[in-house]
């Protein structure tokens, strides 16, 4: 076999492609049949360089200890001579370094203390084919009776601490070694333990260090332990456990309920292990102390300059106390005015003014704590300006009239503390026979007014007690006229006729002084009125008089003079009167209405306003009215126009209005109305004769005149009913109607819908006579009957003898005598019934006339016709017997020419021998002529009569005797 067809086999002697450092790898290179005069060619990652560290006569490429650079692909080929195989197949081998574990502890902290338990876990990432082995300060360690591993090393568990700490406390670290193969993995990271041979103790502080605190301080205590980590800490007071946890229990305002011993302990782990309690402390809650605020000054409410003096204190502790000033609360600024000692314990005000109004108090703050005391009791500093004296009058008016009396009063708001001087006009006043003082010289009276005591008055005060004077007071201007006022008498309106429900307002007026009380008369009654204005705010005819009034005032009553008089004529309002100026009162969409309104004999002095349904008409595009309102015009009635008018007209000079005048009710209809068309009676099947009436309305308004049109065509009739009093089939057809009305564009309802009828021919009756041929020998009665024809209803019938009823008869049969009807009359019918139609068309007449003659007549007839056929049997049997020889000889048949009477009545196409004998003139022929008609009867046939023709030839009839046989010929 040629060596270019044959591929060596490539395969590698190790548990898999990623291999260690140090460890050994073997690849064999086999083809088949291997021939030792074979060599082997080995290549890496680049086929046309052969490796040289690669021994040529083996079939084996082996790595003692493999290295990184070991890394790579490798291929193989067989050469034997010149001739070299293919390559083989490929070997990937991926050399790295043995995996580092990763040392974590798995409880904290890594400092223990006696019958605490410590976990740490060595483990190689991602793979569990390792064991492991461990070291405690480079040395490795093994299983005691404090220490422990599990199966693979993978976990080292110190438990509990033992009490010497020198053997167990130091650096550990771990390795790991391949549970399959002669690899070891480098050291671990190292952790360091610390292995304690006593409980610590914790060290417990508290700010401030003091035993006594106040209420409200804040109070801070600490525990902590010095050694090691991961404490929970409790907190005791009184030794009970307190709901607190971590290293700080901070009190942050300390209540009475706080006081007490407080100490700590710490603790930790699973298994838990508490240290030894720490020192205790002693806290004791006492109340904040109330500083007392006290005045050092005379009087607590003061004027404006005096001076004040405040002091404030903490019983029995203050010089562990400084003071701070507050004024309504807030902290009082230091200035020329407001001074303070350095620890703050008094306060001065040098002047006061009245910016130092307000309550004061006072707080002291500790001098070495964050801690104050509770605020001061306030105490309310009234600051005051000087006064200024208050002038009043005590009379109600600056004016007077000789004989009344002026009272002034001078005085200070809440205070009886002053005295008082008085001036006029500057001068100060001084006892008058004329003047009067009050108590203090607080009071001053005029009395009686003279003119000389007109001037401006003025008084100041002086405190009794403390240097303080006042201002002068305010000033009052007192006049004292020399004569009595006439008062000025207004009147609004200013007409003496005035309408009912007008407001009529008089004023009274007195120019000088005041204080005036007015008297109101009407025809000199006083009036139960007061003030200087009389308002009627509605007047009636009762008000209507003459009217004046009058002033008076002061306790001895003083009158002034009557006033001018005023007359007042009351009218009842008028009422405006509304028409209507266009023609209906209720209109449809686009149509014009107009309204007016107007006040009889005086509508110039009014103008007018106009509502709908109460409501004021906004006038737009389609509603106007005139420049007075007098008039209103709707140019195009809409569906918003709809409602009740009214107006009202509004004095043009006066706020006075008329009655509203009476209402009028503008109906304005949706849309155009339609013509609503009724028939009577209300059949669209109509028969000749009937009578049918339409009646077209519209059923809202009035004005309308009427448009009526069968099919398309335009009838004259303008009323509102249309009659044809006796239809005939040309009246077939759909009728309409609609309505309009007005001149200009005039109104035109919609068309109404239509009615139809159909006018149908009557069902025509004919009088039939029923007497057979047999009974033509045997009667002298005509029997009639009424037939409707081409009709499926039911009839009664009526019989009529030259057009008159026979009354009572109502059978479709009618039976005529000679006695009955000597005159040989003529006979209608027709049927009548209840439903419709109601009667049928009378029939033709049928006369009756020349009855006996014709039956007469007829019976001669037969009689020779009959004894005439039975002659001519008898030689129709003799000429048949002569005959019947003949034909015997000659074998021959002939058909009977003649046949026998049974023969012929059996037969229904015999000849009937009286057919032509009917009527008069046929009977007259047949009897002169003996022609045969050729007619076929029977017995029962017949008279064939039906027509007024063959009526009047046939107008006699066979009739039954009594006895019912034949009668003879009379």
């Amino acid at each position: 076999m040629p060596m270019a067809s044959v591929t060596p086999v490539l395969s590698l002697e190790h548990p898999d492609q990623h291999v260690y450092t140090t460890e050994s790898v073997s690849l064999l290179c086999q083809g088949r049949n291997s021939s030792s005069d074979w060599t082997y060619l080995w290549f890496d990652n680049n086929q046309g360089t052969p490796r040289q560290s690669a021994d040529p006569s083996l079939p084996s490429y082996n790595i003692r200890s493999a290295s990184l650079t070991d890394s790579g692909t490798y291929w193989c080929q067989i050469q034997r001579g010149e001739e070299v195989s293919g390559l083989s197949n490929s070997i990937s081998l991926d050399v790295i370094e043995p995996p580092r574990p990763l040392l974590q502890p798995l409880s904290q902290p890594l400092d223990v203390f006696p019958s605490e338990t410590l976990e740490l876990s060595c483990a190689v990432q991602g793979s569990s084919a390792w064991i492991f082995n461990w070291y405690r300060n480079g040395q490795q360690i093994s299983e005691n009776s404090h220490m422990s591993l599990n199966g693979e090393g993978s976990t080292l568990t110190i438990s509990p601490a033992p009490q010497a700490s020198g053997e167990y406390s130091g650096s550990y670290s771990c390795r790991a070694q391949h549970k399959n193969r002669s690899v070891v993995s480098g050291d671990s990271n190292s952790v360091r333990l610390q292995v304690y041979e006593s409980k610590p103790k914790p060290l417990m502080t508290q700010s401030p260090s003091v035993e006594e605190v106040y209420v409200g301080e804040p109070v801070n205590f600490g525990c902590g332990v010095d050694v090691s980590s991961g404490w929970e800490f409790l907190w005791y007071r009184n030794g009970a456990l307190l709901p607190a946890s971590g290293n700080k229990f901070n009190i942050t305002s300390v209540t009475p309920a706080d006081s007490g011993t407080y100490h700590c302990m710490a603790r930790r782990g699973k298994i838990i292990f508490d240290t030894e309690n720490s020192e205790t402390r002693t806290l004791r809650v006492s109340e904040r102390p109330v500083p007392s605020l006290a005045l050092r000054s005379p009087w607590q409410d003061v004027f404006v300059s005096e001076e004040v003096k405040l002091s404030c204190g903490v019983q029995n502790s203050s010089a562990e106390w400084t003071y701070e000033w507050f004024k309504d609360s807030q902290a009082v600024q230091m200035d020329d005015s407001v001074a303070q000692s350095s620890d703050g314990a008094s306060l001065a005000i040098s002047s006061a003014s009245d910016e130092h109004r307000g309550t004061y108090s006072c707080r002291g703050r500790h001098r070495s704590r964050p801690v104050s005391t509770k605020t001061s009791d306030g105490l309310l500093l009234k600051v005051y300006g000087i006064p200024v004296p208050s002038l009043r009058r005590d009379t109600s008016w600056p004016d007077v009239f000789p004989s009344e009396t002026v009272a002034l009063t001078c005085g200070m708001q809440n205070s009886s503390d002053w005295i008082y001087t008085w001036h006029r006009d500057g001068r100060r006043l001084e006892v008058h026979p004329d003047l009067s003082f009050g108590p203090d010289t607080s009071s001053l009276s005029l009395t009686p007014a003279k003119p000389e005591f007109s001037g401006t008055y003025a008084c100041d005060g002086e405190h009794k007690h403390r240097r303080v004077k006042t201002k002068s007071s305010n000033q009052l201007h007192v006049t004292v006229h020399e004569s009595k006022p006439k008062p000025l008498m207004t009147q609004s309106p200013s007409v003496e006729e005035v309408y009912v429900g007008e407001p009529v307002n008089f004023g009274c007026g007195v120019d000088v002084s005041s204080g005036w009380e007015f008297l109101w008369y009407r025809n000199g009654a006083l009036l139960p009125a007061s003030g200087n204005k009389f308002n009627i705010t509605s007047v009636t005819p009762a008000n209507s008089g003459t009217y004046h009034c009058m002033a008076r005032r002061g306790k001895i009553i003083f009158n002034t003079e009557n006033s001018e008089t005023r007359t007042l004529r009351v009218s009842e309002r008028p009422v405006p009167s509304l028409a209507l100026r266009s023609p209906w009162q209720d209109v449809f969409p686009s149509e014009e209405v107009k309204l007016s309104c107007g006040v009889q004999s005086s509508n110039a002095e009014w103008i007018y306003k106009w509502f709908k349904d109460s409501q004021a008409v906004q006038m737009d595009d389609s509603v106007s009215q005139s420049s007075d309102g007098a008039s209103l015009a709707i140019s195009s009635a809409s569906d918003e126009h709809r409602g009740t008018y009214s107006c009202r007209g509004r004095h043009r000079s006066r706020p006075v209005s008329t009655k509203t005048s009476d209402g009028l009710l503008l109906e304005v209809y949706d849309q155009i109305p339609r013509a609503l068309l009724t028939q009577e009676p209300g059949y669209e099947d109509m028969y000749a004769e009937e009578t049918v009436s339409f009646s077209c309305n519209v059923n809202v308004s009035g004005g309308w005149e009427y448009l009526w049109y069968k099919e398309e065509t335009r009838l004259t009739t303008a009323r509102s009913r249309h009659t044809i009093m006796s239809v005939v089939p040309a009246n077939t057809g759909a009728y309409r109607c609609k309505a309009k009305r007005g001149q200009t564009n005039a109104l035109q309802s919609d068309l109404s819908k239509s009615s139809n009828i159909r006018v149908r021919v009557r069902p025509m009756a004919v009088v039939v006579l029923l007497n057979g041929w047999s009974e033509a020998f045997s009667t002298d009665t005509l029997v009639l009957r009424c037939v409707v024809q081409e009709s499926q209803y039911t009839w009664n019938y009526t019989w009529f003898r030259e057009k008159e009823e026979i009354p009572l008869f109502h059978s479709d049969q009618h039976l005529v005598t000679p006695q009955d009807d000597p005159q040989q009359s003529q006979y209608t019918c027709k049927g009548v019934r209840t439903g419709r139609p109601s009667y049928s068309t009378l029939s033709e007449p049928f006369k009756t006339k020349n009855l006996l003659l014709k039956r007469r007549l007829l019976l001669s007839i037969s009689g020779v016709l009959f004894f005439g056929i039975i002659f001519v049997a008898v030689g129709c049997i003799v000429l048949r017997a002569t005959r019947k020889q003949a034909e015997e000889s000659t074998n021959l048949e002939e058909p009977d020419l003649f046949l026998t009477m049974a023969e012929l009545k059996a037969r229904d196409d015999a000849p009937c021998p009286l057919a032509e004998y009917i009527t008069e003139e046929q009977l007259i022929r047949s009897a002169e002529d003996g022609e045969d008609n050729g007619a076929v009867c029977s017995e029962t046939t017949p008279l064939p009569i039906s027509s007024p023709e063959d009526q009047e030839g046939t107008s006699e009839s066979l009739g039954h005797a009594d006895n019912g046989g034949l009668t003879s010929f009379k």
